[in-house]
């Protein structure tokens, strides 16, 4: 498992590289790697060997994303509508952001009850 999907191509795992290891699970393998870091992504491929002792070819990379861990984390302003009262309100909310456009890929997190549209323009 690699940080980068190029360091993964190359073959330094950098994250966590189990390497060969002979047994009959194949889910549930308890990760034991470098700790995981908030806000990150994860790249990772797997290949099997049979009871022949033949490899498989690597899987097509895979990728998952780091969410926050620690509430340092938490940085983001509440967009919401304050209310004074106990009547129960279901207001219109909306946040314009600008993006500076660095990286490869940009990731939105949306948490709310009920219904919402995100929109990049």
């Amino acid at each position: 498992m690699a940080s980068d999907k190029t360091l993964l191509a190359e073959g330094k795992a950098d994250l966590w590289d189990s390497g060969k290891t002979e047994s009959s699970e194949s889910t549930w393998i308890t990760y034991n790697g470098k700790p995981l870091q908030s806000k990150n992504v994860a790249y990772w491929k797997v290949r099997i060997w049979d009871s022949e002792g033949q490899v498989s070819d690597w899987s097509e990379t895979a990728s998952f994303g780091i969410g926050l861990l620690t509430p340092s984390d938490w940085q983001a302003a509440y967009i919401g509508l304050q209310s004074h009262d106990t009547k129960i309100h279901s207001p219109l909310l909306w946040k314009s952001f600008t993006w500076d456009g660095k990286g490869e890929k940009a990731l939105l997190h949306i948490n709310s009850l009920g219904y919402h549209e995100a929109y990049i323009n």
